[in-house]
């Protein structure tokens, strides 16, 4: 495993949690304060539990195996149905755990991009009204030309049975 020395290292907010598989084997497990770029994410699994303890859990990585990029350093995410191998308390106390670190966060994050879409949606509806007629002016002509000169090409089609009878 090596070691991130680099100035910009990200500090990861989270807790270390020890954890039960029904194996009987116990497992130290970082639940992550997920960043802000991961919300939707959490979000996404409010009604998912084993889907939030699994994007929020990490393990020790194995000898001389790297973090994944985004990864706590020396640790790597779990794979999805991890938890499915968790002992029920263990589930109980990781789902806890990420709820607690990351839901009152994304519950704010939601209701900023609620309020950015308020403010976003009229200014766009405001360009497309001013932007509308425009776009008419140049499509239009277009559209007379094209439709002028496929009135005006020959058909290439020999005509079907039922043009035939109707002449």
């Amino acid at each position: 495993m090596k070691e991130n020395s680099s100035p910009l290292t990200i500090l990861f907010g989270g807790e270390m949690i020890r954890a039960k598989l029904v194996d009987g084997t116990e497992v130290d497990c970082f639940i992550r304060a997920m960043p802000i770029r991961a919300m939707g994410d959490v979000l996404a699994r409010a009604e998912d539990q084993a889907g939030l303890v699994e994007l929020c859990t990490y393990l020790h990585a194995a000898a001389g195996e790297d973090s994944p990029a985004g990864a706590p350093a020396g640790m790597c995410p779990v794979q999805r149905g991890w938890a499915d191998n968790l002992t029920a308390d263990s589930f109980f106390a990781l789902h806890e755990a990420a709820t607690r670190l990351n839901f009152t966060t994304a519950v704010t994050w939601a209701t900023a991009q609620i309020s950015a879409k308020k403010t976003v949606g009229p200014l766009f509806d405001a360009t497309i009204r001013q932007i509308s007629p425009m776009v008419d002016r140049i499509i239009q002509p277009l559209l007379a030309r094209i439709k002028n000169l496929s009135d005006s090409a020959p058909n290439p089609l020999p005509p079907s049975d039922s043009a035939v009878k109707k002449s």
